[in-house]
């Protein structure tokens, strides 16, 4: 394993340029000596803005959407989309409806025991609530699911996969 070490030469960058990125950053500071360099306080953060457009949703049901995965294609960078359409609107529920969700995610690393991260885990480890897509209860398909039963699957499922409570 290689560590992050701040004196460890960086391919391309020779010594004299330390701790800047190239002779340009290291120029313009010359001229601007009272700035201070990638300053750490001086951090901003910033959002874009996307459209997310679900799978299903049941006509006057303004809180539940429904999302069919056969795997995720585009990796984590589709894996992640679910999480921000999460947190920037919490009153909404995205349910996975997995075609297996014993699937390995795509890039997964392997861990000690030989296993990899699965979708179902990632699912309930990310506070989703899923569905084997040939397990379907009654209340889904008859368009009856309440919160209340999502949040119980939802704290069923990882406690499946964690063995203990569901942070809230």
């Amino acid at each position: 394993m290689r560590f992050n070490n701040k004196f460890r030469k960086v391919a391309g960058r020779s010594k004299n340029l330390y701790p800047y990125k190239n002779q340009f950053e290291k120029d313009i500071h010359a001229i601007l000596d009272k700035a201070l360099y990638e300053d750490k306080k001086a951090k901003v953060a910033y959002t874009t803005e996307s459209i997310y457009n679900p799978d299903f949703v049941f006509p006057g049901n303004n809180w539940l959407l429904l999302e069919a995965k056969g795997r995720f294609i585009g990796g984590a960078r589709e894996s992640a989309k679910y999480v921000w359409v999460k947190k920037c609107n919490p009153k909404l529920e995205i349910v996975f409806i997995f075609q297996n969700h014993t699937t390995r995610m795509p890039g997964a690393r392997r861990r000690k025991d030989g296993s990899y991260l699965t979708m179902g885990e990632w699912a309930a480890k990310n506070g989703f609530a899923f569905f084997q897509h040939k397990r379907l209860p009654r209340e889904l398909i008859e368009a009856t699911v309440t919160r209340e039963y999502i949040e119980a699957l939802k704290d069923t499922q990882y406690q499946t996969y964690f063995g203990k409570n569901r942070r809230k």
